[in-house]
């Protein structure tokens, strides 16, 4: 089977760590950030998918 995806490629960033405080100058929390992991997003990710199931994939996407 093959697969042709359209659409945008994204970078999602996932931080993982604590937070223990919120900010003085703003209601915003303060991370202490162990570690980050990038991962495929949007078409992207749905691209990644259909392959991993098997199919024969073809990404079309903008590259700026």
């Amino acid at each position: 089977m093959s697969v042709t995806v359209v659409g945008d490629a994204l970078l999602d960033v996932d931080w993982v760590g604590s937070v223990d405080r919120v900010c003085a100058d703003a209601p915003v929390p303060v991370l202490d950030m162990g570690l980050e992991r990038h991962r495929p997003g949007g078409a992207g990710l749905a691209a990644r998918c259909a392959a991993q199931a098997g199919a024969a994939v073809t990404l079309v996407t903008a590259v700026g």
